[in-house]
C-alpha cells in the first residue's frame, strides 16, 4: 500500500479543522423531526411562523435578491407518506401557487411540469416532513432574475403537502387531510457580484474506523480534502474550511456499519442521522463505513436527503448527505487526480456529487435517458439510436439497460454527451472528470450555504 502523496503548500489550500462532537450524548428515545432556525444573518431570514396547509402567506424580496429558499418544516404530526393510484409515495412537503409582486405564476405543483425542464421557472423535488425550494434552479430562473436580481417587492405562496393534494382527488388517492401544520421560513440572499464564492463543508464520522484526530492528520483525508477542493473550485466555487466532527458511541454503534437505505422516510435511520448535524452555514456531509439495501450491503457510494437539502438549517431529516467512505484510505495516491487508483479520490468524487445535489443540482442525464437536469448548457444524453445501437436502444427504453457514462461522452454527437460531468447519474472511475457547467456553478453559488 502506498501513501497519499502531500506537502504542505497543498495542504494549507484547504483548513482543516476538529470540531469536536456533534449529536445528543445519549441516543433518543423517539423519532426526531425537530424544527430548526437558519444559522443565516437575521437580515437574510424571515421566519413566517405556523401555517396550515392551504394558508396563502406573503413574504418581502429586497432589491437585488439573488436567491429565494422556502423552508417548510412540519408542526406536530403529519403523515408520513400517501398512497396515489396503488404507489405509496412520501407526504412531500411541497409549497404551490408561487407568485411574484407582478403577478406572475411561477410554480403551480397541481399542473405538470413543462416536458422541457429548462423552462420551468422553478424545480422542486419531493421530500417528506421538511421540504425545501430554493430558487434559481433552471435556465429560465436565470432570466427571471438576470437584471439585479428577482423583483423585489410582496411575494406569496400557499402552504401545501401531498395530504392536502390527496383531499381533492380521493378517487385516486389516499391518505388526505386537510389540517396539516408547518413552520415556514423564507431565506433571501443578495446578488453577489464575486465571480467565486466560498463554501466550508461539515464531515460527520459516522465510522469505526475513523476519528476527527486521525482524519487531519491523515494524508489520504488531506488528499481527500484538496480532490473535493479541485472539483468545486470547477464551479468556481472555493472550499475554505473542512470541518471533521466525531459521533458519540451510540450513533457510531447504529450508523457505522451499515445505513440502510430502502427506507428513506422521516423516521428511517437514513434520515434520522442528518438530524445530528450541527446549525453551521456549510455542507453536512456523514461518512459511514458501508450503505445497505434490505440489510444487504451493496455498491451505492452515496445518497443525498433531498434536493436541494436545508442548507444553513442544521439537524433536520434533509439536513446532510450520506458517503460510503470504505474506500477513503485505499490506492496510489501521488500525482494528479485519479479516481481509478486513489480512493481519497474516488471519495472526493462522490461527496462532490452528492453534495452537489444539496447546492441543487439534478442529475444531467437519469439512468434510461428519458429525464435530464433542467439547465441548458449541460450536456445531455438520450436514449436513442444516435447514442446505442439499435439493439441498445431497444433495451434502454424498455429500461432493461442503463445508459453508462462512456456511452455518453461521445461529444461530438450532441445527444450523447455529460458522461464525464459531475452530475451524470453514475459514477465510472476511468471515464467520470468531475466537469461542471457554468450554469451549475451558478446554481451552486446561488445557494444559501455558499457565500
Amino acid at each position: 500500500m502506498q501513501s497519499a502523496a502531500t506537502s504542505g503548500a497543498e495542504a494549507s489550500l484547504v483548513r482543516l479543522r476538529n470540531g469536536g462532537m456533534a449529536g445528543p450524548a445519549s441516543a433518543p428515545l423517539t423519532c426526531q423531526t425537530p424544527i430548526k432556525p437558519s444559522a443565516l444573518p437575521a437580515s437574510q431570514v424571515q421566519h413566517l411562523g405556523i401555517h396550515t396547509v392551504g394558508e396563502t402567506v406573503w413574504f418581502n424580496v429586497p432589491r437585488h435578491t439573488e436567491t429565494i429558499s422556502i423552508i417548510q418544516q412540519a408542526w406536530g404530526t403529519v403523515p408520513d407518506s400517501v398512497v396515489l393510484n396503488g404507489f405509496e409515495l412520501p407526504n412531500a412537503a411541497v409549497i404551490t401557487l408561487l407568485t411574484d409582486p407582478n403577478g406572475n405564476l411561477l410554480y403551480d405543483d397541481n399542473a405538470p411540469p413543462p416536458d422541457d425542464r429548462t423552462t420551468a421557472h422553478v424545480l422542486t423535488y419531493a421530500s417528506a416532513t421538511t421540504g425545501v425550494v430554493t430558487l434559481p434552479n433552471t435556465t429560465q430562473a436565470f432570466a427571471d432574475s438576470k437584471s439585479g436580481g428577482y423583483p423585489a417587492g410582496t411575494w406569496s405562496f400557499v402552504v401545501n403537502d401531498y395530504a392536502l393534494e390527496c383531499v381533492n382527488s380521493p378517487s385516486i388517492c389516499s391518505g388526505g387531510r386537510g389540517d396539516d401544520q408547518y413552520d415556514v421560513t423564507v431565506i433571501t440572499k443578495p446578488v453577489e457580484n464575486r465571480t467565486t464564492q466560498s463554501l466550508d463543508v461539515g464531515i460527520y464520522l459516522a465510522s469505526d474506523a475513523w476519528t476527527a484526530t486521525r482524519a487531519i492528520g491523515d494524508p489520504y483525508f488531506q488528499r481527500f480534502a484538496r480532490t473535493l477542493a479541485a472539483l468545486y473550485a470547477g464551479g468556481s466555487v472555493r472550499i475554505d474550511t473542512v470541518t471533521v466532527y466525531d459521533l458519540p458511541a451510540w450513533a457510531k454503534a447504529r450508523y457505522a456499519t451499515g445505513v440502510d437505505v430502502t427506507d428513506q422516510g422521516p423516521c428511517s435511520d437514513f434520515s434520522q442521522l442528518f438530524t445530528l448535524s450541527k446549525p453551521k452555514i456549510e455542507l453536512p456531509l456523514f461518512f459511514v463505513d458501508a450503505i445497505e439495501f434490505g440489510g444487504v450491503e451493496v455498491h451505492v457510494s452515496g445518497i443525498d436527503g433531498s434536493i436541494p437539502g436545508a442548507a444553513s438549517t442544521g439537524g433536520t431529516v434533509v439536513s446532510g448527505a450520506v458517503v460510503d467512505i470504505a474506500d477513503l484510505a485505499e490506492g496510489a495516491c501521488r500525482g494528479s487526480i485519479d479516481f481509478a487508483n486513489c480512493g481519497a479520490d474516488a471519495v472526493a468524487y462522490v461527496s462532490a456529487h452528492e453534495g452537489g445535489h444539496y447546492l441543487g443540482l439534478y442529475h444531467t442525464t437519469e439512468a434510461f435517458g428519458d429525464a435530464f437536469d433542467p439547465l441548458e448548457d449541460t450536456p445531455t444524453c438520450s436514449c436513442s439510436t444516435a447514442c446505442l445501437s439499435p439493439t441498445g436502444a431497444s433495451l434502454c427504453a424498455s429500461q432493461s439497460f442503463p445508459l453508462t457514462a462512456q456511452v455518453c461522452t461521445q461529444t461530438a454527437q450532441s445527444p450523447c454527451g455529460g458522461g464525464d460531468n459531475l452530475m451524470f447519474w453514475l459514477f465510472e472511475p476511468y471515464i467520470s472528470k468531475g466537469k461542471l457547467s457554468p450554469e451549475q456553478g451558478k446554481v451552486m453559488r446561488a445557494n444559501p450555504a455558499v457565500q
